[in-house]
Protein backbone atom coordinates (compact mmCIF):
# COMPACT_ATOMS: atom_id res chain seq x y z
CA UNK A 1 0.00 0.00 0.00
CA UNK A 2 2.96 2.49 0.94
CA UNK A 3 4.12 1.73 -2.57
CA UNK A 4 1.07 2.07 -4.16
CA UNK A 5 0.36 5.68 -3.10
CA UNK A 6 3.47 7.39 -4.59
CA UNK A 7 2.32 6.48 -8.33
CA UNK A 8 -1.20 9.16 -7.52
CA UNK A 9 -0.91 12.65 -7.21
CA UNK A 10 -4.44 12.72 -6.42
CA UNK A 11 -4.90 14.35 -2.92
CA UNK A 12 -7.95 13.03 -2.52
CA UNK A 13 -7.85 9.33 -1.39
CA UNK A 14 -10.95 8.84 0.45
CA UNK A 15 -11.69 5.86 -1.86
CA UNK A 16 -10.30 6.01 -5.18
CA UNK A 17 -6.56 5.14 -3.85
CA UNK A 18 -8.99 2.13 -1.81
CA UNK A 19 -10.44 0.54 -4.76
CA UNK A 20 -7.94 1.13 -7.19
CA UNK A 21 -5.08 -0.76 -5.18
CA UNK A 22 -7.60 -3.06 -3.86
CA UNK A 23 -6.67 -2.45 -0.09
CA UNK A 24 -9.63 -3.00 1.34
CA UNK A 25 -9.49 -4.96 4.82
CA UNK A 26 -11.64 -7.86 5.21
CA UNK A 27 -12.09 -6.49 9.07
CA UNK A 28 -12.67 -3.54 10.72
CA UNK A 29 -10.66 -2.37 13.17
CA UNK A 30 -13.69 -2.70 15.49
CA UNK A 31 -17.04 -2.47 15.93
CA UNK A 32 -18.85 0.66 16.87
CA UNK A 33 -16.79 2.07 19.72
CA UNK A 34 -18.78 5.23 20.35
CA UNK A 35 -21.89 7.32 19.16
CA UNK A 36 -21.51 8.90 16.13
CA UNK A 37 -19.72 12.28 15.71
CA UNK A 38 -22.34 14.87 14.05
CA UNK A 39 -19.55 17.18 13.36
CA UNK A 40 -19.20 14.19 10.68
CA UNK A 41 -22.91 14.40 9.08
CA UNK A 42 -23.16 16.98 6.11
CA UNK A 43 -22.21 16.55 2.34
CA UNK A 44 -18.19 17.37 1.56
CA UNK A 45 -16.54 18.20 -0.71
CA UNK A 46 -12.84 17.65 -2.13
CA UNK A 47 -11.09 18.64 -5.15
CA UNK A 48 -7.74 17.22 -6.46
CA UNK A 49 -5.08 18.72 -8.35
CA UNK A 50 -6.59 18.35 -11.69
CA UNK A 51 -9.63 20.03 -10.68
CA UNK A 52 -12.05 17.00 -10.31
CA UNK A 53 -14.44 17.01 -8.07
CA UNK A 54 -16.24 14.55 -5.51
CA UNK A 55 -18.95 14.51 -2.91
CA UNK A 56 -19.23 12.45 0.12
CA UNK A 57 -22.76 12.66 2.04
CA UNK A 58 -22.76 11.76 4.83
CA UNK A 59 -25.79 11.17 7.54
CA UNK A 60 -27.06 9.28 10.41
CA UNK A 61 -28.44 5.57 10.77
CA UNK A 62 -28.58 5.97 14.32
CA UNK A 63 -26.76 7.04 17.15
CA UNK A 64 -23.54 4.61 16.19
CA UNK A 65 -24.13 4.09 12.56
CA UNK A 66 -23.39 6.71 9.44
CA UNK A 67 -24.55 6.25 5.66
CA UNK A 68 -22.03 7.49 3.48
CA UNK A 69 -22.37 7.86 -0.37
CA UNK A 70 -19.39 9.10 -2.23
CA UNK A 71 -19.34 10.21 -5.67
CA UNK A 72 -17.21 11.47 -9.15
CA UNK A 73 -18.94 14.73 -9.70
CA UNK A 74 -17.44 14.94 -12.90
CA UNK A 75 -18.89 11.08 -13.86
CA UNK A 76 -22.88 12.33 -13.93
CA UNK A 77 -23.80 8.91 -14.75
CA UNK A 78 -21.97 6.91 -12.47
CA UNK A 79 -23.78 5.70 -9.40
CA UNK A 80 -22.36 6.18 -5.57
CA UNK A 81 -20.51 3.87 -4.00
CA UNK A 82 -22.48 3.47 -0.67
CA UNK A 83 -21.17 2.45 2.76
CA UNK A 84 -22.69 1.64 6.19
CA UNK A 85 -20.06 3.71 8.63
CA UNK A 86 -18.88 4.04 12.40
CA UNK A 87 -16.38 5.67 14.65
CA UNK A 88 -13.79 2.60 15.41
CA UNK A 89 -11.12 3.62 18.23
CA UNK A 90 -7.61 2.09 18.91
CA UNK A 91 -6.24 3.72 21.73
CA UNK A 92 -6.44 7.59 21.52
CA UNK A 93 -7.18 7.16 17.74
CA UNK A 94 -10.45 7.70 15.95
CA UNK A 95 -11.07 5.97 12.93
CA UNK A 96 -14.28 6.45 10.14
CA UNK A 97 -14.42 2.69 9.44
CA UNK A 98 -16.88 1.64 6.43
CA UNK A 99 -18.40 -1.15 5.53
CA UNK A 100 -19.02 -1.16 1.21
CA UNK A 101 -22.48 -1.77 0.33
CA UNK A 102 -21.39 -2.29 -3.07
CA UNK A 103 -22.99 -5.27 -5.13
CA UNK A 104 -19.72 -6.58 -6.84
CA UNK A 105 -18.48 -9.18 -5.07
CA UNK A 106 -14.85 -7.84 -5.34
CA UNK A 107 -15.63 -5.25 -2.76
CA UNK A 108 -19.02 -6.04 -0.94
CA UNK A 109 -18.75 -6.15 3.09
CA UNK A 110 -14.49 -5.35 2.85
CA UNK A 111 -13.60 -2.47 5.14
CA UNK A 112 -11.54 0.84 4.57
CA UNK A 113 -10.54 2.86 7.79
CA UNK A 114 -9.45 6.25 7.76
CA UNK A 115 -8.60 8.38 10.19
CA UNK A 116 -10.28 11.67 10.64
CA UNK A 117 -9.13 14.99 12.25
CA UNK A 118 -11.22 18.27 12.58
CA UNK A 119 -9.24 21.00 11.57
CA UNK A 120 -9.61 24.33 12.43
CA UNK A 121 -12.78 26.53 10.50
CA UNK A 122 -12.70 29.08 8.73
CA UNK A 123 -15.03 31.81 7.92
CA UNK A 124 -15.61 32.23 4.04
CA UNK A 125 -14.99 36.22 3.71
CA UNK A 126 -17.16 36.17 0.35
CA UNK A 127 -20.11 34.66 2.04
CA UNK A 128 -19.75 35.03 6.18
CA UNK A 129 -19.87 31.78 6.68
CA UNK A 130 -17.69 29.49 8.86
CA UNK A 131 -16.13 26.37 6.79
CA UNK A 132 -15.92 23.32 8.43
CA UNK A 133 -13.40 20.99 7.40
CA UNK A 134 -11.53 17.37 8.14
CA UNK A 135 -7.84 16.25 7.52
CA UNK A 136 -8.57 12.49 6.12
CA UNK A 137 -5.74 10.46 5.91
CA UNK A 138 -4.81 6.53 5.61
CA UNK A 139 -3.07 4.72 8.34
CA UNK A 140 0.21 3.52 6.60
CA UNK A 141 0.03 -0.48 7.27
CA UNK A 142 1.19 -3.11 5.15
CA UNK A 143 -0.72 -4.58 2.10
CA UNK A 144 -0.48 -8.29 4.12
CA UNK A 145 -2.35 -6.94 6.60
CA UNK A 146 -5.77 -6.57 4.82
CA UNK A 147 -6.54 -10.22 6.29
CA UNK A 148 -6.10 -9.50 9.95
CA UNK A 149 -9.09 -10.36 12.03
CA UNK A 150 -9.75 -7.13 13.97
CA UNK A 151 -7.59 -7.87 17.40
CA UNK A 152 -4.56 -8.20 15.09
CA UNK A 153 -5.37 -5.88 12.98
CA UNK A 154 -5.60 -3.45 16.27
CA UNK A 155 -2.15 -4.52 17.62
CA UNK A 156 -0.62 -3.92 14.13
CA UNK A 157 -2.24 0.10 14.55
CA UNK A 158 -0.89 0.06 18.24
CA UNK A 159 2.44 -0.54 17.39
CA UNK A 160 2.58 1.41 13.88
CA UNK A 161 1.43 3.96 16.39
CA UNK A 162 3.76 3.51 19.15
CA UNK A 163 6.54 3.88 15.92
CA UNK A 164 5.13 6.52 15.15
CA UNK A 165 4.51 5.50 11.67
CA UNK A 166 1.12 4.92 11.43
CA UNK A 167 0.27 8.12 9.89
CA UNK A 168 2.36 10.69 7.54
CA UNK A 169 3.31 13.79 8.91
CA UNK A 170 1.04 16.83 8.99
CA UNK A 171 3.72 18.40 6.03
CA UNK A 172 3.51 14.80 3.94
CA UNK A 173 2.60 15.99 0.22
CA UNK A 174 0.46 13.40 -0.22
CA UNK A 175 -1.37 10.46 2.06
CA UNK A 176 -3.99 12.38 3.39
CA UNK A 177 -7.06 14.75 1.87
CA UNK A 178 -8.81 17.99 2.95
CA UNK A 179 -12.54 17.95 2.52
CA UNK A 180 -14.92 20.97 3.35
CA UNK A 181 -18.48 21.08 4.42
CA UNK A 182 -20.86 22.23 1.71
CA UNK A 183 -24.25 21.40 2.17
CA UNK A 184 -27.13 22.50 4.62
CA UNK A 185 -27.88 20.37 8.09
CA UNK A 186 -28.58 16.98 8.07
CA UNK A 187 -31.38 16.13 10.06
CA UNK A 188 -32.16 13.01 12.00
CA UNK A 189 -34.28 9.96 10.71
CA UNK A 190 -37.80 10.29 11.35
CA UNK A 191 -37.79 6.64 13.27
CA UNK A 192 -36.33 7.09 16.65
CA UNK A 193 -32.92 6.94 17.81
CA UNK A 194 -31.60 4.66 20.64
Amino acid sequence: MKFIKHYYRLPFLFITLFFLSGCLYDFPPSKPSSQIDTWLLGQWTAQDKSGKIFEAVITPINNTHYHVTFCDKDKNNALPWEFEGWISRVGNLRFLTLQSLSSNPRFHGKYLFLHYELMKSETDKENGVIARQIRISEPQLPASDITLDSYHLRQEITKKANQGTLLLPDKAPLGFSVWTRTGGEITWPKQRLF
